[in-house]
């Protein structure tokens, strides 16, 4: 039986026809929360100053391989940390001249289908 998630979304729209703010539910509550995750930079979140991901100190680091592997792993470690619903497969990432591409590969916890999140963190963002 797969596990049941739930999460509320950080825009709260309501529904115009029930009147509530509807929950991400599954895979799509997991791929939010990995979302926000890596989106959050570290030391902004009021009573949780480690949550968040590092990747906007990637922004202006050089763009060689190097530097991939080390935003790579750090992704990793940060979903092993603070997302324990997500099982990473792989993380694969891109510095261009207008930022960072991430592709991360993961299964949701007893889920067996991979899931795939991908997104761009741009300069400007």
């Amino acid at each position: 039986m797969a596990s049941a998630f739930s999460d509320l979304p950080l825009s709260f729209k309501i529904n115009p026809i029930t009147g509530d703010v509807p929950p991400a539910r599954n895979e799509s509550a997991v791929k939010k929360a990995l979302i926000n995750l890596i989106k959050t930079p570290v030391g902004t979140r009021p009573f949780a100053p480690e949550y968040g991901s590092r990747v906007y100190d990637y922004l202006f680091e050089p763009a060689d391989s190097q530097t991939e592997l080390r935003l790579n792993d750090d992704i990793a470690q940060c979903i092993e940390r603070f997302e324990p619903r997500a099982q990473v497969v792989a993380i694969e990432s891109s510095i261009t001249d207008n930022g960072i591409e991430l592709k991360v590969e993961y299964y949701v916890v007893n889920v067996p289908i991979l899931q795939q999140l991908e997104t761009v963190i741009t300069r400007t963002a």
